[in-house]
């Protein structure tokens, strides 16, 4: 019986078409990942920032497909900060550019709606698993922890590649695009971290060159990446997106004054960084000190004066310098895949 021709048929199937799936199931992300539902939960915060046509769409979809991530994107982001500010989105949207008003020197609306932009994601940050796919995802602390940042980028050949065949565009019309949108991406991290260069690995814990990668082999390295223990939630980086939302509401109220400072926030002790021309200083703190110790959940405000402070004749809460020019990205520049130390170190512990 055993060597009959349907008790052999019985073992081929099972050895074949079941065999197969469940061997493939486990050698593929969604196998490791179902695989090991506990660590799903635990899986870190993703924000995906990427260059223009850097398959960025495919990488995401990947990744949501794999691990069941909500995603939030810009226009999330942008809505929520609409509610609360009654600014028009289109005024939010610009803060992600390069083009900034003559006016912005007077308004500081580019200012004001980054703080509002910071207020409206951390209002976001209550879902257990989430991408935060664009500009939004730079906005948030790099003191959260179990937050983990990752850059697509490629060459500038293949991005052009990619623009022909996406968006049936020319060689030239292609190069002009990705070259405003580099600007911008330039824009963005010279307005939040001072670094005018939008593929520095400083910024990041992965940069993924994607004219080396599919959008497969990028999404199953992210994967793999935030669900290692460093990037584990613990109760300090939990504390860190309470202290995140705590400095946005500072920064909020401070910006309906007409004041721009830095704002750091640790468990309700505020600090408050200066990096304007003063006239009094001991005036202009109190004044800070003033409105940021009404924001509720703030217990003690600091303040302290950063690299850019100076005494001066005259002090205005108007900036009436001219916007810096940003460094555009080099036309031949190739990129490597690079690790943050803090990854390295996890990867070498196990």
């Amino acid at each position: 019986a055993l060597m009959s021709s349907e008790g052999q048929m019985t073992h081929e199937v099972q050895m074949t078409a079941e065999g197969l799936m469940s061997h493939e199931v486990q050698m593929t992300a969604k196998g490791l990942m179902s695989h090991e539902v506990q660590g799903r939960e635990k899986m870190a915060i993703i924000k995906l920032f990427s260059g223009s046509h850097c398959l960025k769409k495919e990488v995401v979809q990947n990744i949501i497909e794999t691990t069941g991530y909500q995603k939030i994107t810009d226009q999330n982001v942008v809505q929520a900060s609409a509610k609360l500010s009654n600014m028009p989105e289109t005024k939010l949207f610009r803060a992600f550019s390069a083009r900034t008003s003559v006016f912005n020197k007077f308004t500081r609306e580019k200012e004001t709606a980054v703080a509002y932009l910071k207020l409206a994601l951390s209002g976001l940050l209550d879902k257990s698993e989430f991408i935060i796919s664009g500009y939004s995802g730079l906005l948030l602390s790099r003191k959260i922890s179990h937050a983990i940042g990752i850059c697509l980028i490629a060459d500038l050949k293949s991005r052009i590649s990619n623009a022909v065949e996406q968006e049936s565009l020319s060689k030239k019309e292609a190069y002009k695009l990705i070259r405003r949108s580099d600007g911008d991406c330039a824009a963005w991290t010279t307005l939040l971290f001072d670094v005018d260069d939008p593929w520095n690995p400083s910024l990041y814990d992965m940069v993924i060159p994607m004219d080396k990668k599919k959008p497969e082999e990028a999404a199953n390295m992210i994967i793999q990446n935030a669900a290692k223990d460093v990037v584990r939630a613990t109760s300090d980086s939990n504390q860190a997106v309470i202290d995140f939302r705590l400095a946005a509401e500072v920064e909020v109220a401070l910006a309906r004054n007409g004041h721009h400072c830095g704002v750091d926030a640790n468990s309700g002790e505020v600090t408050l960084t200066i990096n304007r021309p003063v006239l009094v200083l001991n005036r202009l703190q109190e004044e800070l000190k003033g409105i940021a110790g009404k924001v509720p959940g703030v217990s003690v405000v600091h303040t302290i004066v950063g690299k850019s402070f100076h005494q001066s004749s005259i002090y205005r809460k108007h900036d009436f310098k001219l916007p810096s020019k940003v460094l555009l990205v080099d036309d031949e520049r190739e990129f490597i895949e690079t690790l943050s130390e803090r990854l390295q170190i996890r990867d070498m512990g196990a």
